[in-house]
């Protein structure tokens, strides 16, 4: 699919929408299935062939566009993105608190330590007495 869009009355800027479909390629093509086509297509759409046509100039212009996109990795890479082929990665961020304090709610924790060693306490001095 090809857009065309106009900044003004006399001027259109032509957007490729997906540089695999205008070259008729698979999104996995290899830099050398991507020369292939582009020169297939470029033969086809030269304006040579068709008397400087407008559409055959259009055409001509979106395939040089698509293979440059295509075979620059950024470029390529920010195209398979905005096409969904690939998904952008995850950048997760982890924060960690430093020097926090750590208390007990309602002295919960020193009441049972306080009823353990009185527990210890009571069972060493106090031992089994039978009267």
């Amino acid at each position: 699919m090809i857009f065309l869009n106009k900044k003004n009355k006399n001027m259109k800027t032509e957007t490729i929408s997906n540089a695999y479909q205008l070259l008729e390629i698979q999104t996995n093509a290899t830099e050398e299935d991507i020369k292939k086509a582009y020169r297939k297509l470029s033969i086809e759409y030269h304006p040579d062939k068709h008397n400087n046509s407008a559409p055959a100039n259009a055409m001509f212009k979106l395939i040089t566009q698509a293979k440059n996109v295509l075979l620059d990795p950024g470029s390529r890479l920010e195209h398979d993105y905005a096409l969904g082929v690939k998904s952008r990665p995850v950048q997760v961020t982890a924060t960690k608190k430093v020097n926090e304090k750590v208390e007990t709610s309602d002295g919960v924790g020193i009441l049972l330590a306080a009823g353990l060693v009185g527990f210890l306490i009571g069972s060493l001095f106090g031992g089994s007495d039978s009267k």
